[in-house]
């Protein structure tokens, strides 16, 4: 990676799915040896897997390698298109039902019904709620969403603005505390 930046072929490089003694073990290779730092990690992170919210996040912090949050609405679920059973035909859920199956199981459905009524409650929409609390950890750099169409895109790039109020996040963090990363169970 070092030679690669020297080069010019890259600006920097990063993590991916990395957990805190990777993070850890990575950097002292890094330091020892004069090497950049990896500019960031790359992990799933949303409301209903906080796996990062621990130690990785003090890892994180400290080593000023920042985390790149993946799939933040859950493949679609933390949007609301799935409450009630529904599957709508051409959502990702449906197309790749296996690779989604850690987002369908009871634990999460309970959860992303807890989480619609907080948004509910405060009059925001799902995805400015989901993707409000990914923005607001201190560990997040960026946010990669998978939009499907314009229109997804067009709500994702809205819901950023939203700054979720402390009420908000104590009742999310409630929330967590009744179904804690219910997608890694």
């Amino acid at each position: 990676m070092a030679a690669a930046m020297k080069a010019g072929t890259i600006r920097a490089y990063g993590l991916s799915n990395e957990t805190a003694y990777g993070l850890c073990e990575f950097a002292r290779v890094a330091r020892e040896n004069d090497l950049p730092l990896p500019a960031a990690t790359q992990n799933g992170y949303n409301l209903l897997s906080r796996l990062f919210d621990g130690d990785p996040a003090e890892a994180s912090f400290r080593l000023g390698i920042p985390l790149f949050a993946y799939s933040p609405l859950a493949m679609g679920l933390l949007t609301g298109k799935y409450a009630g059973g529904a599957r709508p035909a051409p959502a990702r859920m449906v197309r790749l039902a296996p690779f989604g199956e850690r987002y369908m199981r009871p634990r999460c459905l309970e959860a992303m019904a807890a989480y619609l009524q907080v948004a509910k409650r405060h009059g925001l929409s799902p995805t400015a709620l989901a993707l409000g609390f990914v923005k607001s950890r201190f560990f997040t750099a960026s946010t990669i969403v998978g939009a499907t169409t314009v229109s997804q895109l067009e709500e994702s790039a809205r819901a950023f603005e939203t700054v979720l109020s402390p009420e908000v996040l104590a009742e999310l963090d409630a929330v967590n505390q009744a179904w804690p990363s219910p997608s890694a169970q």
